[in-house]
């Protein structure tokens, strides 16, 4: 018996299989699918996997060790028989397939919102499927992070602006799932703006605050906290606050959504200046001038006042005329550099003034009588009369008479002064008259300046014929010649007045002034006066006040001078001299001393001699000198 023997390899038949996932959900009329193999073979492996997808495209071989899994796109609507054919090892196959329905799902995502309460909003689907579809999931994005899977969900955005949401719905036709999308914008409602500004800013103390609330938004409630314990409502509101500082002043606000907002600003209320108010007089004389001060410790920028009689000022210090009398309400008004306002009043008592006129006649010559036409108010008398001539002279009364020395035009003045109960006003009139041309009358004196003691001469002249003059020479001394001689006893200042009458009655007089002065004292002194000797002259200065002397002249009264203060002088001839000693002083005042120099005669010195008869015998010496006056009183002999 023969037999043979072979070996016979026996493969099993792999089981074909796969699974299906859609991974593409935004294509609607196409699809994109992940196919992943799950075939096993109990012996062997699988050696080849064959994909057909029966949509036209050609198949897909796969060979180990490559990745059998595969993705395919459906490109176009239809029912696609998928299968997977495998090979094993023995090249046993088996297959198995799957169906793809693709269909085109025509639908539009849509969908709203609306606010349900300030910041939260509620968005709602209004996605419609197609027929055979069904609405299975919904993604929202709303554009600020923040996702929902809700159909219909809320959402509450942290900050206000305007948001890309976006709505993806999946719908569903058995197992074929198709998705799609929209974006709209989303205003997401900010909370109300808030706004509000104070006037004024700094608000003055004693001034309402204003505060103004502003919004964009429609405002159903304002609420407002002053910071001093005080509250209020309304969109403006005044308020005054008790004291000055810094207060946080803050407003709420609730718009018609019932967002709310909040803002607080800080306010100043500064103090107002002190103002002080001073009145020159008062009462005060209606027409006249009053004088008013304005005063602060704070720095002022501006005045005002304002007098209660229609008149007001912007000066510090203002000047005002009432015209009518009465009682009148002042205020002053001062404000400071921050326009602050500070109040001050007073009260002025106006009374009335007396109406001042006056007439004159021409009574003579130069002569002319003033009457007073006055007229005092009702309850007043007039108690003094001042009159001004316009020639330097002035008088008191109610009627003067007065000679104008020159004549021509002169504005004469008259102040009248009425009183009642000690209240007394004035007023004033002035008058051009006419004063008719009178003597002229001049003088003159010698010498000017004259001093204490001296002699003065007057020298009257007048281009009239003057029948009288008289002089006054303000010491209690007179005269009554035209050129009088007169000295004072004491020094001063002396209204020397001569008053000159001419032939027609005419009087004119003339006033100067007359100064006299202190004499300056001087003494001096000499040495032994002997003829042909120089002998000292010396000023005493315990008399003679030396520092104030401006020269000095010196007369020997023989024929010689000296300007020196204390010069030598010889005289060449006995006698008897008058040295006088002139100064002036640094006043230009002079004053002189003299004295008699006796000056003797020089003695003649004589002499014999008697000769020795032997040496060393007395010599004797005989004098014979004499004296041409006085006495010899010394010999001395060399």
């Amino acid at each position: 018996m023969e037999y043979t023997m072979h070996t016979i390899n026996v493969s099993t038949v792999p089981v074909a299989d796969f699974t299906t996932t859609q991974i593409s959900l935004y294509s609607c009329g196409s699809g994109e699918y992940q196919f992943t193999d799950s075939s096993t073979n109990l012996v062997g492996e699988i050696e080849q996997w064959i994909w057909n997808f029966n949509d036209g495209t050609p198949p897909v071989q796969i060979y180990p060790p490559a990745n059998p899994d595969v993705n395919h796109l459906f490109d176009h609507p239809g029912v696609f028989d998928v299968t997977l054919t495998v090979i094993g090892s023995g090249g046993c196959t088996d297959i198995t397939d799957d169906q793809i329905v693709i269909t085109d799902a025509d639908y539009t995502v849509d969908f709203t919102y609306e606010r349900m309460i300030c910041d939260t909003l509620l968005f709602t689907d209004l996605t419609v499927p197609p027929v055979g579809f069904y609405s299975v999931q919904w993604f929202w994005e709303f554009g600020d992070d923040s996702t929902s899977t809700w159909p219909n969900p809320t959402h509450v955005y942290a900050n206000s602006g305007v948001y890309m949401a976006t709505l993806t719905v999946v719908v569903d036709s058995m197992g074929y799932l198709c998705a799609k999308s929209t974006t709209y914008p989303v205003i997401a409602p900010q909370k109300p703006t808030i706004y509000f500004t104070v006037d004024p800013e700094p608000t003055c103390f004693g001034d309402t605050t204003l505060f103004y609330g502003t919004s964009g938004t429609a405002i159903s409630e304002w609420y407002w906290n002053f910071d001093d314990g005080l509250f209020g409502t309304g969109q403006y509101i005044g308020h005054l606050y008790d004291t000055t500082g810094f207060y946080d002043v803050e407003l709420y606000i609730t718009d018609t959504n019932q967002c709310q907002s909040s803002l607080t600003h800080q306010i100043t209320v500064i103090p107002i200046p002190t103002v002080n108010m001073t009145i020159n007089s008062s009462p005060a004389c209606a027409g006249t001038e009053t004088y008013f001060t304005g005063d602060s410790p704070d720095t002022i920028t501006e005045w005002y006042w304002e007098f209660g009689d229609g008149g007001m000022s912007y000066d510090q210090n203002p000047m005002h005329i009432y015209t009518t009398s009465g009682t009148y309400y002042i205020t002053l008004v001062a404000t400071d550099e921050a326009g602050c306002s500070g109040t001050t009043t007073g009260l002025i008592q106006v009374i009335p003034t007396p109406t001042a006129d006056f007439t004159y006649n021409i009574t003579g010559c130069n002569v002319i009588e003033f009457i007073d036409l006055s007229i005092a108010p009702s309850g007043y008398n007039l108690v003094a009369w001042n009159w001004d001539f316009g020639d330097g002279f002035t008088t008191l009364g109610p009627n003067p008479t007065h000679i104008f020395t020159t004549g021509g035009f002169y504005d004469v003045t008259l102040i009248v002064t009425s009183d009642s109960s000690g209240f007394s006003c004035s007023d004033s009139i002035t008058h051009t008259i006419q004063a008719p041309n009178g003597s002229t009358a001049f003088f003159t004196w010698f010498p000017n300046p004259a001093q204490r003691g001296e002699i003065i001469s007057f020298f009257g002249t007048s281009g009239n014929n003057i029948l009288t003059w008289e002089w006054d020479f303000d010491d209690g001394f007179t005269a009554n010649i035209q050129n009088p001689t007169h000295s004072y006893t004491n020094s001063g200042t002396y209204q020397v007045s001569l008053t000159a009458t001419d032939e027609d009655g005419c009087i004119v007089q003339v006033v100067n002034e007359v100064t006299i002065g202190n004499l300056p004292p001087v003494e001096f002194s000499w040495s032994e006066p002997c003829e042909s000797t120089p002998i000292q002259f010396t000023v005493d200065e315990t008399i003679t006040n030396v520092a104030e002397v401006q020269t000095w002249h010196w007369d020997f009264g023989d024929g010689f001078s000296s300007n020196q203060q204390n010069p030598l002088h010889a005289y060449f001839t006995d006698g008897i001299y008058t040295a006088i000693l002139t100064i002036t002083d640094i006043f230009g005042y002079s004053n002189s001393i003299s004295h008699q120099i006796d000056v003797k005669p020089l003695p003649m010195a004589i002499f014999s001699i008697e000769a020795p008869n032997c040496q060393g015998a007395a010599t004797q010496f005989t004098d014979y000198s004499t004296a041409q006056s006085g006495y010899l009183t010394i010999w001395e002999w060399d």
